[in-house]
């Protein structure tokens, strides 16, 4: 997803696009152009795109769990009480113009033969990694 937000963000102010029925093609465009060029640059064996899946993490559990923090406040010289509200809890919900955007970007990695990840309950910082130098023998 972060490059999805940074092909969105790319053009997003300085070069709006989109189709004639209004439908915004920016994002859809900057991704596609990124993927080509690490292909190009790169030349990876393998590649895969890896998807946030909706709902809970297990880094949420976790933060319901946690009491309050103390936390270093510069100007009054102390430590302040904060709660911790949970991972992401205080990030804006994705815009509706991307949102429009993805099941376009799926079906150009689709169209490019880019395998689409996903695992529920986990983050795709959480559950990439850089790839082997093989895929895993199947079981």
């Amino acid at each position: 997803m972060s490059f999805i937000f940074r092909a969105y963000h790319a053009m997003q102010r300085s070069r709006p696009m989109s189709t004639r029925s209004g439908l915004p093609t920016a994002a859809i465009f900057v991704f596609v152009n990124m993927i080509k060029k690490l292909r190009q640059d790169f030349q990876p064996r393998y590649f895969a795109a890896v998807f946030d899946v909706s709902g809970e993490v297990f880094r949420d559990e976790r933060a319901r769990a946690m009491k309050p923090l103390r936390k270093w406040n510069g100007k009054t010289q102390s430590f302040d009480e904060v709660s911790y509200e949970g991972y992401k809890a205080n990030r804006a919900s994705m815009p509706e113009d991307l949102r429009r955007q993805i099941p376009y970007i799926r079906r150009a990695l689709e169209a490019l033969r880019i395998p689409i990840l996903e695992a529920e309950g986990l983050r795709p910082t959480t559950s990439s990694a850089p790839s082997p130098a093989r895929p895993p023998a199947a079981a």
